[in-house]
C-alpha cells in the first residue's frame, strides 16, 4: 500500500502499489499522481475504544405479597366492618360500598358489568330459527303426503295412514321447537326472537291441524283390502 499526501489540502491519500503512476483526485478536487513509494507514513490505526463500563443495574422489582382479606371488614375499606355480601362475586361489603340492582345486591363492579351486560342486543334464538324454518318446510311436505294419502279413494289403506301419520311430524317438531323457544326467550331477557317464534308456532299449529284432519277422514274410511 502506498501512502502519500495531497499537495492541495494534505489529506494522507493511500493507493494499492499497481496503481503507481495513476492520476487519482482527493476529495477536495485537486489531481495527484500516484509516486513510486510511500511519501508519508501511514497514519496510527486508531486504538480500540475500552468497553464501556456496565450501566447500574436496575433494581428488581418488588414482589408484592398477596393481602389476606378479613372476611370481618369491608373489601374496600379494611378499617369498616363488613355488614352485607355481594351477591356475585361474594365479597364482603360495608352499606357504603353496595347497591340494590333489580332485588339484588351488588358491589360497585359486578354492577357494571351486569348493566353491560344488560346494555348488549339480544342474540336471536336458535330454537326460533329452527322451529320456522322447520314449519315453513313442512307445508309443503304435508301437503304432498295428504295427496299420496288418496283421500278421495272409498277405502284406507295402511299406506295411506302412514302418509297421515308422516305429514303429522313435522309440524309436530316445529311446534314443539317454537314452545320450547318461547320458554327460553320468557326465562333470559338477553334472547331475542320471540316474533320467530311465534310465527313458527303459528305455522306449524296450521300444519298440525291439516295432518290430523287427514288422519281422522282417513281412519274413519273403511279399511281396503
Amino acid at each position: 500500500m502506498i501512502w502519500f499526501a495531497c499537495k492541495q489540502c494534505g489529506k494522507p491519500m493511500r493507493q494499492p502499489d499497481s496503481a503507481v503512476g495513476s492520476f487519482v483526485f482527493c476529495t477536495c478536487g485537486a489531481g495527484t499522481r500516484v509516486p513510486w513509494e510511500s511519501t508519508i507514513a501511514p497514519p496510527a490505526e486508531p486504538q480500540p475504544s475500552e468497553p464501556p463500563e456496565p450501566e447500574e443495574r436496575r433494581p428488581a422489582r418488588r414482589k408484592y405479597e398477596p393481602v389476606e382479606i378479613d372476611p370481618a371488614y369491608c373489601l374496600s375499606h379494611t378499617d369498616v366492618p363488613s355488614e352485607v355480601v355481594c351477591e356475585d362475586c361474594k365479597e364482603h361489603f360495608c352499606q357504603a360500598c353496595v347497591l340494590h340492582v333489580r332485588g339484588k345486591t351488588l358491589c360497585g363492579p359486578c354492577k357494571n358489568f351486569r348493566l353491560s351486560r344488560l346494555q348488549r342486543p339480544p342474540r336471536v334464538s336458535g330454537l326460533a330459527i329452527a322451529s320456522l324454518i322447520l314449519a315453513i318446510i313442512g307445508g309443503p311436505i304435508s301437503l304432498c303426503l295428504s295427496t299420496i294419502g288418496r283421500m278421495g279413494e272409498p277405502g284406507v289403506s295402511p299406506f295411506g295412514v302412514l302418509t297421515g301419520l308422516m305429514a303429522l311430524l313435522m309440524p309436530a317438531v316445529a311446534l314443539l321447537l317454537a314452545f320450547l323457544a318461547l320458554n327460553r326467550i320468557e326465562r333470559d331477557p338477553r334472547l331475542g326472537g320471540r316474533g320467530l317464534a311465534l310465527t313458527g308456532a303459528t305455522t306449524a299449529a296450521v300444519g298440525v291441524v291439516w295432518s290430523l284432519t287427514l288422519i281422522v277422514v282417513l281412519v274413519s274410511k273403511p279399511m281396503m283390502n
